[in-house]
């Protein structure tokens, strides 16, 4: 072999292994950049939340803070009219149209540069590469190489689908399927050919022609001219995404990708009614309010209304009210009548409705008085909660400790008070702690689902894990039950019974629906400021919050007459959703124990007479109280009032008559005696009224 032959060959070889080399680089640099592109491209899908039934009710902005969906295919009408508006000779070249593009480059070199050359395959690199408003020779060198490489690894029809996905329509708006759901609130396979139209007309100016404006309007009809196709119909304002945005942002914070537990059909019916409502009781000063319903079986928020128009400008219309605290007036009173219970009251437990005294921390004593003023002697736990009376359901609180009342309503419960429990003391039997909607309607689940208490689930991940949601006043983390499913029982055996509060509440009214079988209880706070009305079957739990957002007070809207009144139409409602099982609430474990109504509920085991009798008092004087202070005056009178016929004496002196007239300032030993029992009581005569203690 001669020397000529053997430097061909070694040229040929180092000639194939540079060529190899080269070809290695090339691959391993476009098989990077292509990685690279992906990740880009995967990055522009938005994250979207769906409701349960697979509605969509939230789309995140992309990293691009645009709102992008990603379809997989597309109708081939589609394709077609877009293929032939921005680039018909797709199928054809290698990722740029060499003819335009040599044109493009002696324009630009003659200082005359126009657009008009960028292939499909281009413009999506141009997109990808986050370069969709600068156009510099350099960012054009890039787009070439992405658009070589995107032709290089995919197939033309996967290019086409990105572009489609990601191309800008306006706005925040990129894609096809994301502009259809904006502007006209359907899935991309459901446009017609005027809306497509419209849509590609906004592709070489997204901004100044973008969907729905006069100047898009202009462009689809020279464009449907222009491709020899139909006129495009004018359309008048954009679809809006529905109001669940408000209430979505508190419940879904945290959780990414994940299904909402919320109806948005469901949520948008009740907020519907809400509105209604809201229109008509402005007259009566209310003006905002809130809805929450909760499964009681799985803890799921299946719809959540936080203000009736989230959506205008009219004040406190974007505060989300279903989460702000409000005191809550008598809807806390089952809770402490089943811790009642757990300590061996009974419904049946007679208890004193008269004037009482408890001494408060705040230095003055407190004398608790019915909504309505009227004391109404002895009535059973029956009677006083299914009539929402106030006395004798501190005299329960009483009964039960303050300190204890304390401990169930945060630990078991789960409640979080805005101040500190010793500064509500009897207040929260007579209404006046604070809670927020939500987690008042869920403490209510537990008493549908046999004290079983779950934690709040807001949505679910893409694995089914619960994302599960604490409103603002709730401490609770774990499942919980609050009572024995006996105790439970009692209260439900009050609050389903619609019969034991007529005296309140009447036999007709908000609170009587189609059908039987559910629990309610109302609540009004102090000056009618807030309407509650918080019921439940044994499938869901409805609460519902009437009031405004000034905390300015009604005008004498009470529970039943404002809050029930929406409560009443969202339970109708309710009762026609797939969420409605006709599930029953369990009140088999109870047996019925006589009285003058005919019969109250117990428990076998009970012993009825010790229970009949444990808030029974032995006190003989009812009035005046010990330690009680009267400020004096000419001719004052203090009636004297015992338990029995008493015969009454002061300092020793024997009256002649029920009844005492002061002569002067001074402190008195009143004492009152029948022939088995004697009682002394101290009140002070003072001449300038008692000041706040210091």
């Amino acid at each position: 072999m001669n020397l000529a032959r053997k430097s061909s060959i070694r040229i040929l070889l180092l000639g194939g292994i540079f060529l190899g080399l080269l070809f290695s680089i090339i691959f391993f640099v476009s098989y990077s950049v292509d990685k690279k592109i992906i990740r880009e491209y995967t990055a522009l899908e938005s994250e979207v939340t769906y409701d349960r039934t697979g509605e969509v009710v939230r789309i995140a902005l992309n990293p691009d803070e645009q709102v992008c969906m990603f379809a997989t295919t597309y109708p081939k009408q589609l394709s077609s009219l877009v293929l032939r508006k921005e680039d018909d000779w797709f199928y054809y070249h290698p990722g740029v149209h060499v003819f335009r593009l040599m044109s493009v480059a002696i324009d630009y070199l003659n200082s005359s540069p126009h657009g008009g050359a960028s292939t499909i395959t281009q413009q999506l690199g141009k997109t990808l590469l986050h370069a969709t408003s600068e156009r510099t020779f350099t960012n054009k060198l890039y787009e070439l190489g992405v658009a070589f490489v995107l032709e290089l690894y995919h197939s033309k029809d996967d290019i086409l689908v990105m572009y489609l996905n990601t191309v800008p329509l306006g706005g925040n708006i990129q894609g096809f399927p994301a502009a259809a759901r904006a502007y006209f609130g359907k899935q991309v396979a459901e446009l017609n050919e005027n809306e497509v139209l419209q849509l590609m007309s906004a592709l070489s100016n997204p901004n100044s022609a973008r969907p729905l404006t006069d100047a898009n309007f202009t462009e689809a009809l020279a464009l449907a001219q222009s491709l020899g196709t139909v006129m495009p119909l004018q359309t008048e304002s954009i679809t809006k995404d529905s109001g669940t945005w408000l209430e979505l942002t508190d419940l879904l914070e945290g959780c990414v990708s994940c299904t909402a537990t919320i109806d948005i059909d469901l949520t948008e019916r009740i907020r519907n009614i809400l509105a209604n409502h809201i229109e008509r009781g402005e007259q009566y000063g209310s003006t905002h309010g809130a809805v929450a319903v909760v499964d009681v079986r799985t803890g799921e928020i299946l719809a959540l209304v936080g203000s009736p128009s989230p959506d205008t400008e009219a004040e406190g219309m974007r505060i989300n009210m279903a989460l702000e605290t409000r005191p809550i007036g008598s809807t806390i009173k089952p809770f402490l009548y089943l811790l009642g219970f757990t300590k061996g009251l009974r419904p049946y437990t007679l208890v004193e409705d008269r004037e009482y005294k408890y001494e408060i921390e705040t230095g003055f004593p407190l004398y608790p008085k019915n909504y309505d003023g009227k004391y109404r002697g002895t009535v059973t736990l029956e009677e006083s909660l299914a009539n929402s009376l106030n006395v004798p359901t501190v005299e329960v609180q009483r009964f039960i400790t303050l300190p204890e009342t304390y401990a169930y309503l945060e630990r078991v419960l789960g409640f979080s008070p805005r101040q500190s429990w010793d500064s509500y003391a009897y207040g929260i039997a007579l209404g006046g702690l604070e809670l927020d909607l939500v987690t008042l309607t869920h403490s209510f689940t537990a008493l549908a689902n046999r004290g079983t208490l779950h934690r709040l689930v807001s949505a679910h991940t893409k694995d089914g894990t619960p994302h599960y949601f604490t409103p603002p006043h709730s401490v609770l983390h774990e499942d919980t039950v609050i009572a024995n499913p006996d105790e439970v029982a009692l209260v439900n055996s009050i609050l389903t019974d619609r019969t034991a509060g007529v005296e309140q509440f009447g036999i007709s009214g908000s609170l009587q629906l189609s059908r039987g079988g559910y629990g309610v209880k109302t609540g009004t706070s102090r000056d009618y400021h807030d309407s509650w009305t918080v019921g439940y079957t044994g499938d869901f739990a409805v609460g519902v919050w009437l009031g405004n957002v000034k905390n300015t007070p009604m005008n004498m809207v009470s529970g039943s007459t404002g809050a029930g009144m929406v409560w009443h139409d969202v339970m109708e409602l309710m009762f026609t959703t797939p969420y409605d099982h006709h599930t029953s609430i369990d009140l088999s474990s109870l047996v019925t124990i006589p009285n003058e109504r005919g019969h109250s509920w117990g428990l076998a085991s009970d012993n009825v007479e010790v229970a009949r009798t444990l808030l029974e008092s032995n006190a003989l004087i009812l009035f005046p109280h010990d330690l009680d202070t009267f400020l004096f005056s000419d001719g004052m009178r203090v009636p004297l009032t015992a338990r029995v016929d008493a015969v009454w004496s002061i300092e020793g002196n024997e009256l002649t008559e029920d009844a005492w007239y002061p002569s002067q300032v001074g402190t008195y030993t009143i004492t009152a005696h029948t022939g088995t029992q004697e009682e002394q009581i101290t009140v002070r005569i003072v001449s300038e009224p008692t000041r706040v203690p210091q």
